[in-house]
C-alpha cells in the first residue's frame, strides 16, 4: 500500500519543527516522528478509488512525559484519511 500524501505529513512537521525550535529540543525526535507517520500512514483504499487528495492539519500536546494527547484533526479530506492519521499517531510508541 502506499503512504498516506507524504505532502500531509510534511506539511504537519513544517509547522511542528517550527514550533519546536523556540524549545531547543534535539531534532532526531521530531524526524524519528515523521519517519513513524510516513511508513505506518497508509492510503485507505477508498479514498484511493475516489481519487481523494490534499492538505490535512492536525493538531495535538506532547506532554513533558513525551506522551501524545489532545489529538484533533484540524483540517480533514475524508472520514478514511482522517481515522489513518489518527489511527498511526494514536499507535506511536509510547502514546
Amino acid at each position: 500500500m502506499k503512504n498516506l500524501y507524504p505532502i500531509i505529513v510534511i506539511l504537519l512537521f513544517s509547522v511542528s519543527v517550527y514550533a519546536q525550535s523556540s524549545i531547543s529540543k534535539k531534532d532526531s525526535t521530531i524526524n524519528a516522528f515523521k519517519d513513524y507517520l510516513l511508513k505506518k500512514t497508509r492510503y485507505p483504499a477508498v479514498a484511493r478509488e475516489n481519487n481523494v487528495q490534499g492538505d490535512m492539519a492536525v493538531c495535538f500536546t506532547v506532554g513533558k512525559d513525551k506522551k501524545i494527547s489532545k489529538i484533533r484533526i484540524v483540517k480533514g479530506l475524508s472520514a478514511e484519511c482522517d481515522s489513518a492519521v489518527l489511527l498511526s499517531i494514536r499507535k506511536f510508541p509510547g502514546h
